[in-house]
């Protein structure tokens, strides 16, 4: 406890991170809260009102830590790193595909840069360290017609083509960004979810839409052409020029959620996540949550850069890179919610970081969203 201040010693402080974020990166509009409800929904609030791109959102606690659906998520005060970053990114809709995968990276290796640690990427929106979840990223975004105030009309009809692209795959319930999450489905279930319309009926226009559905249905269903009967799907038809035309939705802005069990609170994990999660201090390692905050700023806003300078390039560097963290790849696992195949193998990532799944009967299919769990 800081005697000054009446704060604990490794608070979080905005004037602290601003000071350890690089030269190059934005530092003037950081915000930190000791408690909010949601992370996303300040930064969502912002970003409505304005916000310029890399405002970054950051809280002790949350009241109501967000996660996918409604879902809430264990968030104790003093203990992690809630984040949330606004991005108005200038690549297509094609890159926003990948852009969860990149964010697992990005989070990866700001923890590696501030703890001696080798972490893993669940697919694709978990980060995994000696088995167990520590973090997870949940990325949220509002088309340009609503973020433009439109009609109630014009935003259903958003969704509603969203829906109309919207078949094959199912959606499974990923718990939200934090590792401790509440009502997981459990330590070994993830989806990817990073650019989609949510389509719970009480949604207005004005509510942002989470996941990666609508874009990944038009490439999944392109993708399930060429797994018809008696045919094996070859990877190398989907190289990233011919992946990245697909999608027609406009974005506005998104926000990028990530969450980071950095050491363990005074309560510890509630019994339902006791199993399932860890934290990135799991034997006493004193690590500053702030130097961890800024690297964490530092690289998601050197990874949206290079996305959108240097896009083919970075983005073969991003799967090279989540497919060498891969906490599935290799082994068995079961899929809910894909017609073409209930296990498989995890075999790799295609060029969006779509996850290659090989079925028992030899063929190969793309995963673009759905829920797997690793099968034991």
């Amino acid at each position: 406890m800081n005697m000054t201040t009446g704060l604990p010693e490794d608070a979080l402080s905005a004037e602290q991170i601003g000071a350890l974020l690089a030269a190059d990166v934005p530092a003037s509009c950081l915000h930190v809260y000791d408690s909010v409800g949601s992370t996303n929904d300040v930064a969502k609030e912002m970003a409505m009102a304005g916000a310029p791109p890399f405002t970054a959102v950051i809280a002790e606690s949350q009241t109501m830590g967000k996660g996918r659906r409604g879902r809430s998520f264990y968030s104790p005060p003093a203990s992690g790193i809630y984040l949330s970053m606004v991005l108005r990114p200038s690549f297509h809709e094609g890159q926003m595909l990948l852009l969860t995968t990149g964010v697992a990276v990005a989070a990866c290796r700001a923890i590696e840069r501030v703890c001696p640690c080798q972490v893993q990427i669940k697919w694709v929106n978990d980060l995994y360290l000696r088995g167990r979840k520590i973090a997870g990223i949940l990325v949220e975004a509002v088309s340009q017609a609503q973020g433009a105030g439109a009609s109630e009309a014009e935003a259903d009809e958003d969704k509603r083509k969203a829906s109309d692209a919207q078949g094959g795959l199912g959606v499974g319930e990923d718990a939200g960004a934090g590792a401790g999450v509440g009502e997981d489905a459990g330590a070994s279930v993830g989806e990817r979810s990073s650019y989609a319309v949510d389509e719970e009926p009480d949604q207005t226009a004005n509510d942002s839409v989470d996941g990666n559905r609508a874009l990944e249905s038009i490439v999944s269903a392109q993708q399930e052409d060429k797994t018809d009967a008696g045919k094996t799907w070859d990877t190398k038809e989907n190289d990233y020029a011919s992946a990245t035309q697909q999608g027609s939705m406009a974005v506005s802005h998104l926000i990028v959620g990530v969450g980071i069990n950095v050491k363990q609170s005074k309560t510890g994990f509630p019994p339902d996540l006791a199993e399932k999660a860890s934290v990135l201090c799991e034997n006493g390692e004193e690590v500053s949550r702030n130097r961890l905050a800024a690297a964490l700023i530092d690289q998601i806003w050197r990874m949206v850069k290079e996305m959108e300078y240097t896009p083919e390039a970075t983005s073969s560097r991003i799967v090279r890179e989540a497919t060498r963290r891969s906490f599935v790849i290799g082994k068995e696992i079961r899929i809910d919610g894909h017609p073409g195949v209930a296990t498989g193998i995890a075999v790799g990532l295609d060029a969006l970081g779509a996850l290659i799944v090989e079925g028992t009967d030899g063929r190969r299919h793309k995963l673009n969203t759905g829920e797997i769990s690793i099968i034991l």
